[in-house]
């Protein structure tokens, strides 16, 4: 209803507020500008870098938030600008993308994980949608190389089991530990580009 649409969009103004669209928003924020060390994350990430993890939700609620209210320009440009800082900055070859960006907005090289790949994927293909671009080539291609590398290094035929992350060459990842969680976003992902 109207209500949880505003609500929705007074979290989105304060979520952003004082933030450029562009930069996205780095993973842990202070309440009264204070200056401290930023807290890390489970995997080390400093909180003031921008984590992949943190870009993908916020492009997912502000894609949701976009869809019930269509006419809100702020919204419209948030979702084009997380579009290209995840094709852009956080994109690597040959279908990856990396974990994290420090306070410049530089890759942080870190481990690859499949399974935020293959939701980028599906999360990418969304906002081309809302957007008013279901078809938009650069994002269509981008969500099949994501897709297409995580299947190559991620998944295992053999257990029939993906793996969540891995470390070493972007291009022969190795260490993969197996989760659970990564199968049903591949299967949001496979299931996103069957409809384009």
């Amino acid at each position: 209803d109207s209500r949880r649409a505003h609500q929705g969009r007074a979290t989105a103004s304060l979520i952003s507020r004082d933030r450029p669209p562009v930069r996205g928003l780095p993973d842990h924020v202070q309440r009264r500008r204070v200056s401290v060390d930023p807290p890390r994350d489970g995997f080390g990430v400093p909180g003031a870098w921008r984590d992949f993890g943190t870009q993908l939700h916020l492009l997912a609620a502000y894609t949701a938030l976009l869809r019930v209210t269509p006419e809100a320009g702020d919204l419209r440009a948030r979702v084009e600008s997380l579009v290209d800082l995840l094709l852009g900055p956080f994109w690597s070859q040959p279908g990856c993308v990396h974990a994290a960006l420090d306070t410049d907005g530089r890759p942080v090289p870190n481990r690859v994980s499949f399974g935020h790949a293959v939701e980028a994927a599906a999360l990418l293909l969304e906002a081309a949608e809302t957007l008013g671009r279901p078809r938009d080539p650069r994002v269509v291609a981008a969500a099949e190389r994501l897709v297409d590398y995580a299947l190559r290094w991620g998944f295992d035929a053999g257990n029939g089991a993906w793996g969540t992350w891995a470390s070493g060459v972007l291009a022969r990842p190795r260490d993969r530990a197996m989760g659970f969680w990564v199968p049903f976003e591949a299967m949001h992902a496979i299931g996103r580009l069957y409809l384009v």
